[in-house]
């Protein structure tokens, strides 16, 4: 079925994580933008969307994403893709997206740590190449292409007031939840990482395995 389940696809339209939204890497498709800053990334109607600036989330069984300013460092904005307008989700907003996200049919997810490592070397900046993170700066930037995005005073994120435009959420192992932090340097997100409260609002990405 379609994405909106209204109409049959015919089997030789095999999803090949060829659309502009999506970008292969290896064998899984990962989403190029962050959940719910397209019309194709769509957030499932039992998560709380709220604009920037608009609410908390006050306990971590709230499943809430932020969309609008989510950062106000930006030091490039060469493209369509504004490094500072994002959508972020807490923790548990980002389990509920991935599950839920049943676009052509395949079984999306986050990504695990091991997954994302290399992921870096793959960010053109917020053009129409690459995976399309912010990176954290700290004057690391090789290519004037590169945003660099820290945390925000525009988006409360969580009753912390946390939004993380630079981190995206991973699938944790243990009790302990990881974000990681895209390098260009090195062509790799930080090893180690940064630890990120559930109650953090971070950038949402989905992946599924390919055939």
């Amino acid at each position: 079925l379609s994405e909106d389940n209204k109409s049959c696809i015919k089997n030789d339209n095999k999803f090949n994580c060829s659309d502009s939204n999506f970008m292969r890497i290896g064998n899984l498709c990962v989403t190029r933008k962050n959940m719910g800053d397209s019309s194709t990334l769509k957030i499932p109607s039992t998560v709380t969307t709220v604009e920037a600036n608009g609410d908390y989330c006050y306990s971590q069984s709230d499943k809430c994403c932020w969309k609008g300013t989510t950062s106000t460092v930006c030091n490039s904005s060469n493209g369509s893709y504004s490094g500072c307008n994002r959508t972020v989700c807490n923790y548990s907003a980002a389990q509920e997206i991935c599950a839920k996200f049943n676009y052509a049919g395949k079984t999306w997810r986050l990504a695990t740590n091991t997954e994302s490592q290399n992921w870096a070397q793959n960010i053109y900046g917020i053009g129409n190449n690459g995976l399309m993170f912010c990176n954290h700066g700290f004057g690391i930037l090789t290519n004037n292409s590169i945003t660099a995005c820290n945390e925000s005073t525009l988006c409360l994120g969580s009753y912390a007031n946390y939004c993380k435009a630079q981190v995206i959420w991973l699938s944790g192992s243990t009790s302990s939840l990881y974000a990681y932090n895209a390098r260009i340097d090195t062509g790799k997100f930080l090893t180690g990482g940064r630890t990120a409260t559930v109650l953090y609002g971070a950038s949402v990405r989905c992946v599924t395995e390919m055939e």
